[in-house]
């Protein structure tokens, strides 16, 4: 969990727009992980944290959120 919520932080951090400066990364990313995304073919993030190949591919997702790759 700590590594997804550095990723979020770190998203937070580079980000230039006004809202980034008081979002809650930690916050957000708990109500994420429980949306299903399509990217993840309608699973929910959560579903996919028990193994260490889950956990990169949400990894990879919230990187493709930053590059904007994933809408």
């Amino acid at each position: 969990m700590a590594r997804l919520i550095a990723k979020a932080q770190d998203i937070v951090a580079n980000s230039t727009a006004p809202e980034a400066r008081d979002f809650d990364a930690a916050r957000w990313l708990g109500k994420w992980l429980d949306v299903p995304q399509p990217a993840l073919g309608g699973r929910k993030p959560s579903e996919l944290l028990d193994t260490p190949t889950g956990l990169d591919v949400v990894l990879k997702v919230l990187g493709a959120l930053e590059s904007g790759a994933y809408q």
